[in-house]
């Protein structure tokens, strides 16, 4: 029995618009002066409303290198440059 109490639990209906037709909730809609400033789905056209306000989310910094591998690059470089003008000497 305790079973079937749990499953009629998860197929209540709970959403605002059900709870609204039982008169406990009121409802308020939009002017559309204040909708029409709001981005709507572009399949249902139905209005986007988010619970909270978009987080500043900070890209990514671009990766650099490092001082040390730097000077290890511009010394190898130079043993190479110094290899070849060896070589044509």
């Amino acid at each position: 029995m305790a079973a079937m109490t749990e499953l009629s639990v998860f197929n209540t209906d709970r959403t605002i618009l059900s709870t609204a037709d039982q008169n406990t909730v009121q409802v308020e809609k939009l002017p559309p002066e204040t909708t029409q400033h709001f981005d709507r789905d572009p399949e249902t056209n139905k209005l986007l409303w988010f619970a909270s306000p978009p987080l500043n989310v900070m890209p990514a910094p671009t990766p650099k290198y490092s001082l040390a591998y730097l000077h290890f690059l511009s010394t190898k470089r130079r043993k190479e440059l110094d290899v070849i003008r060896a070589g044509k000497q």
